[in-house]
C-alpha cells in the first residue's frame, strides 16, 4: 500500500473514530465494522474491485442525529477522471450486496444496470463527484440524511468510472462495499 495513501486513510479513520467514539479500539482493517458511541453510528467500509479494475479503498461513515460524514479514499483510478461515487441500497431493510462477477452481461462487463438487483438504485450521491488526481481520491462531505439512510447497515459504496473497449464510461462500477 502506498504509504501516503495508508498515513492519509489512517489519519482520516482514526478522526472519525475520534470525534463518534473516542473509547473504541480501531477495529480489523480487513472487516466491514458498524459501532455506537455517544449517539453516533460509525461503520468502517472495506472496498473491493469490480469489472477487474484493480480499484481498491475504504470509507469511514459516520452517522448522528440525521448528519452523515462521508470519508473515502480509493486508489487505481483512472487518473484525471472524474469519478461517480454513490450510496445504493435496496428498500426497506433488504441487505443490498455487492455483485459477483457472474451478474456481468454476456460481454463480460458488469455494467450500473447489472448491478442494480444486487445494490439497488442511488439513495445518496456522494457529492461532488472527486477527480482523481494521479489515480487516487481522498473524499470528505457532510449530508442530512433521512429515511432509508436513517440506517445504513443494509447499504452499499459504490465508486464508478472505468473504460471498457477503450472509452472512458462514467457509469461503470469499479468498486463496490458494503456496508454493515
Amino acid at each position: 500500500m502506498n504509504r501516503q495513501f495508508a498515513s492519509t486513510l489512517a489519519l482520516s479513520t482514526a478522526a472519525a473514530l475520534a470525534v463518534a467514539a473516542p473509547a473504541t479500539a480501531a477495529p480489523p482493517a480487513d472487516k466491514p465494522v458498524s459501532a455506537k458511541s455517544q449517539g453516533a453510528e460509525v461503520s468502517q467500509v472495506q472496498l473491493t474491485e469490480l469489472n477487474d479494475s484493480g480499484v481498491t479503498g475504504k470509507a469511514v461513515l459516520v452517522l448522528k442525529d440525521g448528519t452523515l460524514r462521508v470519508n473515502l479514499q480509493a486508489r487505481n483510478l483512472v487518473p484525471g477522471m472524474l469519478h461517480p461515487q454513490h450510496i445504493h441500497g435496496l428498500a426497506g431493510s433488504t441487505n443490498g450486496t455487492c455483485p459477483p462477477p457472474s451478474a456481468a452481461g454476456d460481454d463480460g462487463v458488469l455494467t450500473l444496470e447489472d448491478g442494480l438487483p444486487f445494490y439497488g438504485p442511488v439513495l445518496q450521491p456522494l457529492t461532488p463527484f472527486p477527480m482523481a488526481d494521479s489515480g487516487k481520491i481522498s473524499y470528505t462531505e457532510t449530508f442530512s440524511v433521512e429515511g432509508d439512510l436513517a440506517d445504513l447497515s443494509d447499504e452499499v459504496i459504490v465508486v464508478h468510472g472505468g473504460y471498457v473497449d477503450g472509452d472512458y464510461v462514467a457509469t461503470l462500477p469499479v468498486a463496490c462495499g458494503e456496508i454493515n
